[in-house]
């Protein structure tokens, strides 16, 4: 399995190296992505086994989840949502007359939508707080994980790996800026 994710690394790099830095970035991700996923397939509990780990996930979800109930209810991102709402319904439109055309737009607009009520909550000062304190605690439990992965023998080669694709793609991507 190792030796699999090696070959496939060794390939990605040679043939990315012809490649533009930023997109050698993203195939170093995947490669890493796909190593974090056997990884999970190996040991499914990984919460289980470090409580710090496990508070770290419930800590992470609660966050996320109350930057998302906030997202939903806000104030002042009523208007950002009836603009959502209203590219929702014309992603209905398009799907009931089948108009594929209509429908991929319509959807386009609706991702745009989504995305800009959380550009607005960025603005207003406690959803801010709220939306870096959920990434702080998120980027902790990601750190965590990595490091009980990295202590288990089933997985510390591939944690390993895992670590150095992924220094090799935020190098590839500060280099591309």
């Amino acid at each position: 399995m190792i030796r699999l994710a090696l070959t496939t690394v060794l390939v990605l790099c040679f043939s990315a190296a012809h490649a533009d830095p930023k997109e050698e970035a993203r195939a170093l991700s995947r490669e890493a992505f796909k190593i974090e996923r056997e990884m999970g397939k190996l040991i499914p509990d990984i919460e289980g086994r470090d409580p710090k780990l496990k508070a770290l996930y419930e800590e992470s979800v609660k966050a996320g989840r109350a930057v998302e109930e906030t997202l939903k209810t806000h104030p002042a991102l009523a208007g950002a949502r009836a603009k959502r709402d209203a590219a929702f319904n014309e992603v209905t439109l398009a799907i009931g007359k089948g108009d594929a055309a209509g429908k991929e737009a319509a959807q386009n607009a609706y991702a745009d939508a989504e995305n800009n009520i959380r550009a607005e909550g960025r603005k207003v000062p406690e959803i801010q707080q709220m939306m870096d304190a959920a990434a702080n605690v998120g980027s902790a439990y990601i750190e965590k994980k990595q490091a009980v992965f990295a202590a288990q023998p089933e997985t510390a080669e591939m944690a390993k790996k895992v670590a150095e694709l992924r220094a090799k793609s935020a190098e590839l991507r500060r280099a591309a800026r």
